[in-house]
């Protein structure tokens, strides 16, 4: 209860002095949406796929006999959830590179990433098959 009224005050006084400050227009710097829309679904999907090859490829080679390589995932869902949150921290480090000017060492960590991906899924895929 103490807790949520410090938290409720420090809210109030934090938008009594936004007043005080400077008018938004004149500190925010405008980017249109379309310079960085596409490049980041872009991040998002390529991340997704190559995620999505590695769980797929994983749970099928284990299913053949092929025993996990990373010893803090041996259950399915520490596994997904660590890939996932993986996936997500990469695509958002990217669009977070290409959004501060950076659209080279963006491109270069998405493409690192995705390989990362497609070596992994390929050592599952040739794993389940020599099961």
């Amino acid at each position: 209860m103490l807790t949520s009224l410090l938290l409720a005050s420090s809210l109030w006084v934090a938008a009594q002095e936004a007043g005080a400050k400077a008018p938004a227009s004149a500190v925010v710097v405008s980017v249109p949406i379309e310079k960085i829309s596409n490049s980041r679904a872009t991040d998002f999907l390529f991340n997704g796929i190559g995620t999505g090859a590695d769980l797929i490829s994983t749970d099928w080679a284990i299913n053949k006999g092929c025993v996990e390589g990373n010893p803090l995932v041996p259950r399915p869902e520490g596994r997904i959830g660590l890939k996932i949150g993986a996936m997500t921290i990469r695509a958002s480090a990217s669009y977070l590179l290409r959004r501060s000017g950076h659209k080279t060492t963006a491109d270069i960590f998405r493409w690192a990433g995705f390989a990362t991906d497609v070596l992994i899924t390929g050592n599952n895929v040739a794993c389940g098959l020599r099961k």
